[in-house]
């Protein structure tokens, strides 16, 4: 396919530009079937990346995409068509925007509802840095991000005076269904009807009329804007934005209409644009969340043949409530990622989703708390970074009952540096009273919640419990099948002991078991629980004249477990023996398969081998 660049697309008739518009699509379809990634909302956004590129002049113009997931078109029309089919692989093209990888991504993003800030600040900073020169910024967010606190944080600073454009990609379907206030206020304005579009085509009939055409149109001002109140969002007067729309987002002309319209005003402008996730592509269309992000050449099956440790927390979860009526689930829009549809389903009453709102959803648990119900809040780890303050502040400091449930601990294969659950070991672990554990097995999981929800009924606390993507490791399974907070493989005169948390395990036990074949006699401690670390004498006992101590852990070095352990170890039992540290080094870990990340990192079962052979 023949990729155009920004400038050649703006020389396209409106016709033709609509044809290259539907080759996009076909495109998408055919190369992320290939690659994986997020698919439905890259499908719903194809002519606003198109009208964006023919009305601005990007890199000038600043187009900033929230979250950065429905950027692919956004990618296509900016020289990187040639190099998309090394999407999301390791050393490719990123799945999200990012700064580093071209001059049209002017921000990065990964997380949710950070573009009207980021927009705002860099409209500011043309004021500061290049005095009178003056440059588009637009933010484009969708309907989901609009839930988020960020972007309504962000929208009370805009004044009268900001030439911002805020473009709302209103498709009514993140990861999650929307939930909330201003979502169902989108919903009444999405459903009363087409405002601009319509006065654009009245315009255009009463003005080809002879001799009193100019009249009517004239007159039609004093109607307007009577008319544009049965429409026009009100919650939106407060942020003084001028709004536009509601207009239909798959109509490439009507976004050019709006687009044009916006650039001309000079204050902030509102543009409401409404798109179907997975246009184009009927299966898409008909399961917008199957197809939200789907994996490399999988297409479209949506096989779910083994049980996933989202899954299984949402099932034992779902049986511990039947017996307690205490118990109640939080999450922040990510309800079937976290596997709690089968709870909200069984309990409707106590599950919450209070939409992409992190922060909220933390302290929402601490008032559970207090008010005598045991909160479940179920969160991916890159997200939970968003409420560190809430937890220290609001829970932990009033010794309030929390099981936070952390699910893609570890690395995230395809997504990023965005998205590794690598920081929240590090993070935990500075909080008082809070208890950590890192099961890698599904009975281990399942016990570790039993024990969590027991011990939360008993005192309170905090209590966490992390687990990676994916499914359980045979592997791991047949080594640690039962929970205990540390377990040891091997006895003996020990050449080398391995000290692990985290689904790297697996790379532990195959080098440990490729030392084995070599004569060499390892032994592996896996940690399941990781804060208060345990008491290791006893666990030890088995091994004698250990000559080297490998701390191996799939999260950042500087205040992880490794480190712990290593400042303390004559606190922990740890045998009198060098230690080093195998670790996430200060630095951010970019996107690829697992298999890359972990020998990027040092982490693959060849290179804890190969160093296990240096030992004396």
């Amino acid at each position: 396919m023949k990729f155009y660049t920004h400038d050649e697309l703006k020389q396209l008739s409106l016709e033709d530009a609509k044809i290259y518009c539907s080759r996009l699509r076909r495109f998408l379809i055919g190369q992320v079937e290939k690659t994986g990634g997020h698919l439905a909302s890259n499908l719903g956004i194809v002519e606003i990346a198109v009208g964006l590129m023919r009305v601005f002049f990007p890199p000038e113009d600043k187009i900033i995409y929230d979250v950065g997931h429905q950027s692919y078109v956004h990618k296509l029309l900016t020289g990187r068509g040639e190099q998309f089919s090394t999407l999301r692989s390791y050393g490719g093209l990123c799945g999200f925007t990012r700064r580093e990888e071209s001059p049209f991504d002017p921000f990065g993003a990964g997380h949710s509802s950070t573009s009207v800030s980021a927009a705002l600040g860099m409209l500011r900073a043309q004021k500061i840095v290049n005095g009178d020169k003056k440059s588009a910024v637009i933010a484009v967010v969708g309907d989901g991000a609009l839930s988020g606190g960020m972007t309504f944080e962000a929208l009370n600073n805009v004044t009268p005076k900001d030439k911002l454009i805020v473009i709302l990609n209103d498709n009514n379907m993140s990861i999650s269904p929307n939930v909330g206030a201003m979502s169902k206020y989108f919903t009444k304005v999405r459903t009363s009807g087409f405002y601009y579009p319509l006065k654009h085509k009245t315009h255009s009939v009463l003005s080809a009329i002879p001799l009193v055409g100019g009249y009517l149109t004239s007159a039609l001002g004093n109607t307007k804007k009577n008319i544009k109140k049965m429409v026009y969002p009100i919650a939106l007067d407060p942020f003084g934005m001028y709004y536009l729309g509601p207009g239909d987002g798959n109509d490439l002309r009507v976004v050019e209409l709006l687009l044009k319209e916006a650039a001309r005003r000079e204050g902030p402008v509102f543009i409401h644009l409404i798109t179907k996730k997975g246009k184009g592509y009927s299966p898409a269309e008909k399961n917008p969340l199957v197809f939200h992000s789907i994996t490399a050449k999988s297409s479209m099956s949506n096989q779910n043949a083994k049980t996933t440790f989202s899954r299984n927390f949402g099932e034992v979860i779902t049986q511990l409530a039947a017996n307690n009526p205490g118990i109640c689930t939080i999450t922040a829009a990510m309800a079937e990622g976290c596997g709690l549809t089968g709870f909200a389903k069984t309990y409707p009453k106590r599950f919450f989703d209070v939409g992409i709102a992190e922060a909220h959803a933390m302290t929402y648990a601490a008032g559970l708390g207090a008010g005598g119900a045991l909160p479940v809040y179920a969160v991916y780890s890159t997200f939970f970074q968003r409420c560190y303050d809430q937890l220290l502040h609001d829970v932990a400091l009033q010794n309030l009952p929390l099981l936070l449930a952390i699910d893609r601990a570890g690395f995230c294969d395809g997504d990023g540096a965005t998205h590794h659950g690598l920081f929240d070991v590090a993070l935990l672990s500075t909080i008082p009273g809070l208890v950590l554990h890192a099961p890698l097995t599904l009975e281990s999981q399942s016990e570790t919640l039993r024990l969590a929800v027991k011990n939360m009924q008993k005192g309170g606390g905090i209590h966490g419990v992390r687990y990676p993507k994916g499914c359980e490791s045979s592997l791991i399974q047949k080594h640690f099948p039962h929970y205990a907070p540390a377990s040891l493989v091997g006895k003996g005169e020990t050449d080398v002991l391995f000290i692990v948390s985290g689904q790297v395990c697996e790379q532990v036990l195959l080098a440990y078991e490729k030392l084995k074949t070599e004569g060499k006699n390892p032994a592996v401690l896996l940690l399941t629980r990781l804060h208060p670390l345990p008491d290791l004498k006893e666990v030890l006992s088995p091994i004698t004249g250990v000559k080297a101590i490998y701390m191996v852990e799939e999260g950042i070095r500087n205040g992880g477990v490794g480190e712990t352990l290593a400042a303390n170890r004559s606190e922990w039992g740890l045998p009198n023996a060098p230690i080093s540290i195998f670790a996430v080094d200060n630095r951010f870990v970019p996107h690829g398969s697992r298999s890359h990340l972990l020998k990027h990192c040092g982490l693959d079962k060849d290179s804890l081998y190969r160093a296990a052979l240096k030992i004396k």
